[in-house]
């Protein structure tokens, strides 16, 4: 009826593809925590009218397009690495701590902006660590 190899190379299919699967939901929550940490970035810039406003739609936008046309199809490599963190975040989260809210509602939005950056950097980070993964030698 069935084989003792044929069963065993059942069992490693379906031990294979469920690593894949997880791995799969993994980096699709990632990329979900990502794109929403960067909504709230743009939707918080609208609390700094004018240079700063368009400085960060500019950084976020520069961000997105290098993720799709450098660290995605890298991370399709399995060649993405964290050696060098997105220079866009990091120069949007320098630029809005050099500014001065100048009242209430503008330092809650800083730190809004702030901390959706922190978790769009980590969400990044995590989807690369992922895109990196494979299947170990215990498992085969």
């Amino acid at each position: 009826m069935f084989s003792p190899l044929g069963i065993l190379f059942g069992l490693f299919v379906a031990f294979t593809a469920a690593q894949v699967w997880s791995d799969n939901d993994r980096v699709n929550t990632a990329v979900e925590r990502e794109a929403s940490a960067l909504r709230a970035v743009l939707v918080l810039a609208s609390s700094f009218p004018g240079e700063t406003e368009a400085r960060l739609r500019a950084l976020i936008h520069r961000h997105i397009e290098d993720a799709a046309t450098r660290e995605w199809p890298m991370m399709a490599k399995r060649a993405a690495t964290l050696a060098v963190t997105s220079p866009h975040l990091v120069d949007a989260l320098l630029s809005i701590l050099a500014v001065a809210p100048g009242n209430q509602g503008r330092q809650t939005a800083q730190a809004g902006i702030a901390a959706a950056l922190e978790a769009a950097l980590n969400a990044r980070r995590q989807r690369i660590l992922i895109s990196r993964s494979q299947v170990g030698f215990a498992e085969w």
